[in-house]
């Protein structure tokens, strides 16, 4: 006979009576928040009994061993990874062992949402009856309208004149400015009258550090940012056959127009319209692709004290900023979403996330207070 001791009050395992020298059969236990490392022959845990290959030939209790879990992250994706906008992305911390909750369907101007994926390429669904044991992301689909927006007949449309040669006389709006010319159709956002100017960025009063609002420049991301070049870029155009970049080293772009940076480095994109011979060049951008930075936090030993994630990029000046901040533990670690600003409350280890739109930096903030 082979008893079963769990560790807790709260899980039995009913105990196995075999023939000598067989095998037994191994039981299926869990514990939320708490991961089964095994079953072993003495309460130290030295002696593990593998199912395999083990017989039984006297009567013995065996010993479950155990490891708590800390608290998994599920990041949700509503725009498909291809919008730069605020409420693109969000987490749940769930217990591990546990299942995550579905969000209600999220709603999105001209597409239907059609289900949350597991995979960037929406092969699988995501599972919400799982347990989730480990970081996962999840993919929300969308489909456009099938009504387009109305565009003018193509028979009237001139070839779009770039960004840096508008014409007034084009029926349609112009791909977006470059930043020395901007205008209300841009669809960067633009800075704010609250927000500080750019000399009040570069302040070097470290009083200022923590509490500055950093401004994203215009036509700028990181490598491993996806962005969605038609919607952001050339919206009002319909039929493009093909999108083109200057430099595949840099960026790639699919038929979509979906581009995503792969290094440092500026890349021109052209929009096409047409095949072959008849393939004509209708509007074009240019977008700067910067290298994408590391995070690396000191430990922290006092409570109380204040401090800002910029601090702790790889690099003085990452050229752009961080469109939201996030601690996994607020409870060991708050971080103001938009500036950054540290403050340590509570001994532990907290993960810190850094967005760009839907590219994410992280580290681990360690707080052992002395």
């Amino acid at each position: 006979t082979v008893s079963f001791n769990t560790g807790f009050d709260d899980i039995t395992v009913p105990s196995q009576t075999v023939d000598f020298d067989k095998y037994i059969t191994k039981p299926e236990v869990k514990k939320i928040g708490y991961r089964l490392d095994g079953w072993y022959k003495d309460k130290e845990f030295n002696q593990v009994f593998d199912f395999v290959n083990d017989t039984l030939i006297k009567n013995v209790t065996l010993y479950a061993k155990w490891t708590q879990m800390s608290d998994v992250v599920v990041t949700f994706w509503w725009c498909d990874g291809t919008e730069d906008t605020a409420g693109t992305v969000s987490t749940n911390s769930v217990t591990y062992g546990t299942k995550v909750a579905k969000p209600a369907d999220p709603v999105r101007t001209g597409y239907n949402f059609k289900g949350w994926y597991a995979d960037e390429e929406y092969k699988e669904e995501f599972d919400f009856d799982q347990e989730i044991t480990s970081e996962v992301s999840v993919y929300a689909k969308w489909e456009m309208n099938s009504t387009p927006t109305p565009t003018p007949s193509s028979d009237d449309v001139k070839p779009t004149p770039t960004p840096d040669t508008p014409s007034t006389d084009d029926p349609t709006p112009t791909p977006t400015p470059t930043p020395d010319t901007p205008s209300t159709d841009d669809p960067t956002p633009t800075p704010t009258p609250d927000t500080p100017s750019t000399d009040d960025q570069n302040k070097s009063d470290d009083s200022n550090k923590s509490t500055v609002v950093r401004v994203k420049p215009a036509n700028t991301y990181v490598a491993g940012e996806k962005i969605n070049i038609h919607e952001l870029y050339f919206p009002y155009l319909s039929s493009i056959d093909k999108y083109r970049v200057s430099d595949k080293k840099t960026a790639s772009i699919g038929k979509r127009g979906v581009l995503k940076g792969r290094r440092a480095g500026t890349v021109k994109v052209e929009a096409i319209r047409g095949k072959g011979k008849k393939a004509m060049v209708v509007a074009t951008c240019e977008v700067t692709i910067l290298s994408k930075p590391k995070l690396k936090f000191k430990e922290y030993t006092t409570l109380g004290e204040v401090d800002n994630a910029y601090n702790y990029f790889n690099t003085a000046d990452i050229g752009t900023a961080v469109d939201k901040w996030q601690s996994t533990k607020p409870g060991v670690a708050t971080i103001d979403a938009k500036t950054g600003e540290i403050h340590i409350v509570g001994k532990g280890t907290t993960k810190i996330y850094a967005y760009f739109g839907n590219c994410k930096v992280k580290a681990k903030l360690k707080v052992k207070p002395s």
